[in-house]
């Protein structure tokens, strides 16, 4: 049995192309090529000095983790569900066989937990609210005004896209 990217897609690309590990050395190899070519670029302008590569390093650098920071930022998906199960059914029916009649009770199973699911996620979603609260008051208990000031805002921004002033914006639905 052949495991294809796509369920259901006989012309699909093997499974082995879309490991994540592969895709992060490929794109990382990718990026590096950049890197070489901007400073090759930038050579007779600027010249080839520790600086300089410093710099293109230094921007490299600066983008990777202004997307990291902006992926953490955003807020989790979690309101597709039957599209997330129907995709995980067919990948299932088509790595393992299944008859129809599995693919339906695997199915029903799915939405079936889903509900427990999300009961426990609202359950944990609190008890992290509190804690980031508590958390917030702590530190706000050994400040002085003028730094609790400061570290309102700081907090703010660490937690931009949140529910406000609570302090619990980094923590997504």
């Amino acid at each position: 049995m052949t495991i294809l990217a796509n369920p259901g897609d006989a012309g699909s690309r093997p499974a082995w192309l879309w490991r994540p590990s592969l895709i992060v050395f490929l794109s990382s190899a990718c990026i590096m090529v950049l890197e070489l070519v901007v400073g090759r670029i930038v050579a007779p302008y600027v010249g080839m000095s520790l600086y300089t590569w410093t710099v293109i390093i230094g921007v490299v650098l600066g983008i990777t983790i202004d997307r990291a920071i902006l992926a953490h930022s955003q807020p989790a998906s979690h309101g597709d569900h039957e599209s997330e199960q129907s995709l995980l059914a067919e990948r299932l029916r088509s790595d393992l066989d299944l008859t129809d009649a599995q693919l339906r009770e695997v199915e029903s199973i799915l939405v079936q937990q889903q509900a427990a699911v999300d009961s426990a996620w609202l359950n944990v979603r609190g008890h992290l609210h509190n804690s980031v609260d508590s958390v917030r008051s702590a530190i706000e208990r050994v400040l002085t005004p003028e730094q609790r000031r400061g570290f309102s805002d700081w907090w703010d921004q660490l937690h931009v896209g949140g529910e406000g002033a609570s302090g619990t914006g980094g923590i997504h639905n």
